[in-house]
């Protein structure tokens, strides 16, 4: 939704398990406060019409972000 395209669209280049160091899935903004506890996850990279991002994800996945 956050680039406006169909899932068709995406190719998943990778997808490795990762032990984040804190509940902000290795993704701190400025001011940003995050719980200091061991979050289970995914760093994710996907390829988009030739554009790669990288996505953190939580173990079940409810929480994703886009690395800037």
């Amino acid at each position: 939704a956050h680039l406006s395209i169909t899932e068709d669209a995406i190719r998943v280049v990778s997808a490795e398990a990762v032990d984040w160091s804190d509940a902000c899935i290795g993704i701190h903004e400025p001011g940003q406060m995050c719980a200091q506890v061991i979050t289970p996850g995914y760093s994710i990279i996907v390829d988009v019409d030739g554009q790669s991002y990288e996505l953190h994800t939580n173990a079940t996945g409810s929480v994703v972000g886009i690395v800037p």
